[in-house]
Formats: structure tokens, sequence, C-alpha cells
């Protein structure tokens, strides 16, 4: 299994970082490849769902899997390519350890082209670490 991790540290404290990163429709704010990122449920925890689209992905379901407030949160989404997404949160002496772990399975005719998804998300993944830092310590702006 494919399993793509990235970490950043972040100049804000757990508790920043997880209500504002744990929220999915914040990446909305800090990441210009989303497009929709739509609540369908009027709660946020474990359980919610959200509609969304990424530039190049269909429009999908995304859930919380996990939301353990300020030690991390999980998503999974439906569609061609399910990705599992798993965000830990440490405490570090310049603010706060992001890790993530980012899991990707394609299914059906999604296979064919899963090694151009991979090169393609890696480089994302990397750049949205950087989005994000940035965004949380205001010094990025969309």
């Amino acid at each position: 299994m494919v399993n793509i991790r990235n970490e950043v540290i972040i100049r804000r404290s757990r508790q920043e970082v997880f209500d504002k990163l744990s929220d999915p429709r914040c990446e909305l704010e800090w990441n210009p490849k989303v497009e929709v990122m739509e609540a369908l449920d009027n709660s946020l925890g474990v359980g919610s769902r959200f509609r969304a689209k990424w530039k190049l992905s269909k429009p999908l379901t995304l859930t919380i899997t996990r939301f353990e407030r300020p030690d991390g949160w999980s998503y999974s989404n439906d569609g061609p390519i399910v990705v599992d997404l798993d965000a830990d949160l440490e405490d570090h002496p310049e603010g706060t350890l992001l890790r993530t772990s980012f899991k990707p399975k394609p299914r059906g005719a999604a296979r064919i082209m899963f090694p151009v998804f991979l090169i393609l998300i890696r480089r994302e993944e990397r750049n949205n670490m950087r989005y994000l830092k940035g965004w949380l310590e205001g010094t990025h702006r969309l």
C-alpha cells in the first residue's frame, strides 16, 4: 500500500492548528486547488460528511473518521481513488509538529492512471504543507 508522509512545524499551538485544520471547510482558505468543501451535516466530529471537489477530481464525499482534539484527526473519501488521511499533532519547541499520512487506493479504471496520480499527489502534498503553514502563520494568502 502507498503511504505518502509529510511533516511541517507550524508556529502556533496544537489547539489552534487542530481547530483550523481539522475542519475540512478551512481548506478553501489555504489550498488553491479546492473548488468545493461543503458540510453535509450540522456537526463537526466523527461521522461528519462533506461534499468536496479539487481541481482535478470528481465530486466526492469526505467523512471524518477520527476527531481527537488537540491530538489529531482522520478523513476518508469515496471516489475513484479512495484516500485515507491521518493528521497527528505534537508539541514542538517552535510550536506544533504536524505529521500527515496520505494513503491513496485506486478503484476500477483509476488503477490505470494511478502511477501518474502518485507523481502529482506527492508534489501536491508537499505544497500543501507549505500552504497550510503559511496560512496558519499569516504569511500566505490565496
